[in-house]
């Protein structure tokens, strides 16, 4: 008896058979005709093959893959698609998969690919990786067979996208037994598809007789041939039979019609030993196997020598493979099989595939152990198998198109009574950005939390606190010892667990302005998840860590973990993926804050729509989203700014985050100067500062109340109330002073400066402004300069002119200098947006001049003035005389330069 198998690689079994075609060694019908029209696949854009079963689809393209494999100019992939691939992302990594098999250059997108798109785009990866076609130096020939099985919405899209942007280097051949639900029209139009249907691939008599060739006379073949009436599968299955002696039962054949392939089934399987037949009802009711998988299920050792013993049957039980270790059996056969199993033994099937589930489970292949235990009617079994593999961390490793194809295997009322699976779709729908979903999952395990087990229990506490965080409904202080309390009763080695909940203690901590404890909790959540090997959340962590150094001002340091969460991103995930745009949306407000104003742009410009469909936390809207509304309003006016307000109200009631609808309040109120009078939205600003909810305590709504006291300190400055800015920036200094916000104290401290300046005491002003300036210049926040009032200039040029609070040689003198050269050439920029006519104009109107009045100054028409004043507020993003003084202030346009 042979020795127990060694165990087989997961990776082998999870893309067995997929990427090559079946290594046939059967004898082979000469297909002249055939061949002609598959050699001009150049003229086309796609060839579809349509037939039922047992038409020679898959045997055809092998023989075209093979020809093309000898043409030096060509890459030839070969994809066979199963029912998972209908999920979006899998179909895509596997046609990347092919095509680096065939020979392809894909770069990066072989990881991202390897990795399950776990957290990249499936549009962007398609689009990256019609790139890679593109940038092909010959033609790329792509072959999906059995495209039935996968056919779908999602899939018919992928193919879509692959004809209309493949270009003349993309080929497509789909085979599949009914026509694709492709939207051909345009490409049929034009000539560029070729289809080969049923009729096309019957068998010739020419081509059938090849087959037979010295087995049957002239007469009998054509007796045969009539019956068979080309059908490529019966024609093999009379080969087997006949090459086994039983010409002479060509009479009895002859008379059958429609269960033609049955009854050869029949013929060849009664022809086998008993031990054979035995072997080939077993080994039917899986889709794919190998001597080891057969071995286990059937409790014996002689697999392999079985197999060797049936190589006369290669049309029926095709290999995989080229080391001829995997099998599958042809169609029809196997459902004879299956159906005679059925008979002999019916209570077998369920007992191999529970014995298969196991082994498979064992093996790595848990979309197929789960698959293979529901069908067995082993539910239990199979919710077992999901809780071995910790449920919901499968969306870290494995990524959403994997989860999403897992759980469809499961029957509807099992996924809404199963605590794991309910558990495991609710984060499912939390990444999907599905809130009402995730919802009701989560509260329909609410009344059997007593009955669960610890790991059930784990799962729903850490997805329940997760969901919490993405809802913003965190930073409440009892949380840190109830979270602290759940990762005492983790087991040591469950290390991704552990991170997920310190991660979660990191979000709650920053929520409450506690940072030191934010970077304890993130950095030893780094550690767990790299001790975890989860790449993804690893990223996560690193994120929370660098925005608790951004808020405490540790600028270099934040700037540095961004960049080492960019890189781990790209390399892991490729260039659009969700870990990416989120990498980019929090460096962008540091770059912006540094004046790197370019970078930042770039960085949102590329990131936001990612971050607003994909899932994401309030922490990562509330700063990519401001940095999106200051760049808008800087560089594109009133309208653009506005414009981005309005997505930011948008996607805030979508996810119901009511505290970025009121952030976005008070930046329109700062920013927005066309809309209302500097005296009405100081009303507005103080009101808001006075609710209870943020005077309440000073841990909480601390990035609102900071939002509302800049907006206030700034408008009472523009209507001469310094008494009132300097009473609300001090009384906010002194909280960020407490929590450790440097950058937000010192920006506070510059706004302080310039109330002091205007109540007349320069000194005190000067001396605010220098401490303020000894944060910005350790760490070049240059930008910090170009949010303030245009009295901040003045000050700038009094404090250089003081030596005593600025020396002449000191680092802060030369970083004001570069400041002032800075601002200088902006306002030069933001004069040059108006013509000099146009500026003229704006100066009378500065004077409080009438248009007609103006007009008779500068020698214009009425109406030729009402002309320029609209060319002025258009140019301004502002609807008013008061607005476009406003937004000139703001821009410290030279209205007094002619006085």
């Amino acid at each position: 008896m042979p020795s127990e198998p060694a165990k087989v690689p997961a990776s082998s079994i999870l893309l067995v058979g997929k990427l090559e075609p079946p290594s046939q060694r059967v004898a082979l019908a000469t297909r002249s005709a055939l061949s002609a029209r598959l050699k001009s696949w150049r003229e086309h854009a796609l060839t579809l093959l349509v037939s039922p079963p047992g038409f020679g689809k898959t045997t055809l393209l092998a023989q075209w893959w093979l020809e093309l494999q000898s043409e030096s100019d060509v890459t030839a992939a070969w994809l066979t698609l199963d029912e998972d691939d209908a999920e979006p992302a899998r179909l895509i990594s596997n046609i990347i998969l092919s095509l680096h098999r065939a020979g392809l250059d894909v770069g990066a997108l072989e990881t991202i690919a390897e990795n399950g798109l776990l957290e990249s785009s499936t549009k962007a990866t398609l689009l990256s990786l019609l790139s890679r076609i593109a940038a092909n130096r010959g033609a790329v020939v792509l072959i999906l067979d059995d495209y039935q099985l996968a056919q779908c919405p999602s899939a018919a899209e992928i193919v879509e996208i692959l004809l209309r942007r493949g270009g003349r280097n993309l080929h497509l051949a789909i085979s599949s037994r009914d026509r694709p639900s492709i939207h051909l029209s345009a490409l049929i139009a034009r000539g560029l598809v070729q289809t080969i249907g049923a009729a096309d691939l019957m068998f010739t008599l020419q081509e059938s007789a090849t087959l037979f060739d010295g087995m049957l006379e002239p007469e009998e073949h054509a007796l045969l041939y009539a019956r068979s009436e080309g059908w490529a599968v019966v024609s093999q299955l009379a080969r087997i039979w006949m090459r086994r002696g039983r010409e002479h039962a060509l009479p009895e054949f002859a008379e059958r019609s429609g269960e033609i392939a049955d009854y050869l089934s029949e013929q060849v399987l009664r022809d086998l030993p008993h031990d054979l037949q035995e072997f080939l009802m077993d080994a039917a009711v899986f889709d794919r196997f190998n001597a080891p998988m057969l071995d286990s299920v059937r409790e014996r050792y002689d697999g392999a020598e079985l197999l060797e013993r049936l190589t006369h049957l290669d049309a029926l039980l095709i290999p995989l493979d080229r080391g001829r270790d995997w099998f599958r059996f042809h169609s029809l056969f196997g459902d004879f099989l299956r159906d005679r199993l059925a008979l002999a033994h019916p209570e077998r099937t369920a007992v191999l595939q529970m014995r298969a589930s196991v082994w498979l489970h064992r093996h790595g292949d848990l979309l197929e152990a789960v698959r293979q235990a529901l069908r067995a009617a082993e539910t239990a079994r199979a919710i077992a198998f999901v809780e071995d593999a910790r449920s919901w961390q499968l969306i870290l490793t494995h990524g959403l198109g994997f989860v999403s194809n897992l759980l469809k295997l499961f029957p509807r009322e099992t996924l809404e009574s199963d605590p794991l699976l309910l558990v495991l779709q609710a984060y499912l729908d939390i990444k999907r950005g599905e809130w009402s979903n995730a919802r009701r999952c989560l509260e329909s395990i609410g009344p059997r939390l007593a009955t669960l087990n610890t790991e059930q229990r784990n799962s729903y506490t850490i997805v329940h606190a997760l969901w919490v965080g993405y809802l913003d409904e965190s930073g409440k202080p009892e949380r840190h010892a109830e979270i602290d309390r759940f990762i005492a009763s983790l087991a040591e080695d469950d290390y991704v667990t552990r991170a997920t909940a310190q991660a979660i203690s990191t979000v709650d901590s920053l929520a409450l302005a506690e940072f030191d404890r934010a970077e304890r909790y993130s950095r030893d959540g780094i550690a767990n998840m790299q001790a975890g090997n989860c790449v993804v959340g690893t990223t996560y962590c690193l994120f929370h860590l660098g925005e608790s150094l951004y808020y405490r001002g540790e600028w270099d340091t934040a700037e540095d973990i961004y960049h080492r969460a960019l890189e781990l991103a790209e390399a892991n995930f490729g260039t659009d993926s969700m870990l990416k745009a989120a990498a980019g949306s929090l460096l962008a407000p540091l770059l912006y804050h540094r004046n790197r104003l370019d970078e930042a742009a770039a960085l949102i410009d590329s990131s936001l729509a990612t971050i607003e469909r994909q899932d994401g936390w309030f922490d990562i809207y509330a700063l990519a989203y401001e940095t999106a509304t200051r760049l808008a309003f800087a560089r594109n006016g009133g309208e653009a700014g506005r414009a981005m307000l309005q997505r930011v109200r948008a996607n805030a009631r979508v996810r119901g985050f009511r505290e970025l609808e009121r952030l976005a309040n008070a930046w329109q109120l700062e920013l927005d100067t066309g809309k209302a009078s500097p005296a009405a939205a100081l009303g507005q600003a103080a009101a808001a500062l006075e609710e209870p909810r943020l005077r309440a305590d000073a841990s909480q709504c601390w990035r609102e109340r900071y939002a509302w006291t800049v907006t206030a300190v700034k408008l009472a400055l523009t209507c001469s109330q310094y008494a009132r800015a300097l009473q609300w920036a001090d009384r906010e200094i002194a909280v960020c002073v407490t929590q450790g916000r440097r950058a937000a104290a010192a920006n506070l401290g510059m706004l302080a400066a310039l109330a002091r300046k205007g109540q007349g005491d320069v000194a005190d002003a000067i001396g605010r402004f220098s401490a303020a300036l000894d944060f910005a210049c350790g760490t070049d926040a240059v930008g910090l300069f170009f949010n303030l009032p245009p009295s901040a200039e003045a000050l700038i040029r009094e404090a250089l002119n003081d030596g005593r609070a600025l020396p002449p040689l000191g680092a802060a003198r030369a970083f004001l200098l570069r400041v002032q050269r800075e601002l200088r050439t902006q306002h030069a920029d933001d004069a040059s947006v108006l013509s000099g006519r146009e500026l003229d104009v704006l100066r009378e109107l500065h004077h409080g001049r009438s248009n007609k009045a103006i007009g008779c100054l500068l020698g214009l028409s009425e109406n030729t003035v009402k002309f320029h004043l609209k060319q002025i507020y258009r140019k301004l993003g502002v609807d008013s005389r008061t607005a476009a003084l406003s937004a000139a202030h703001r821009l410290a346009l030279p209205l007094d330069a002619l006085d």
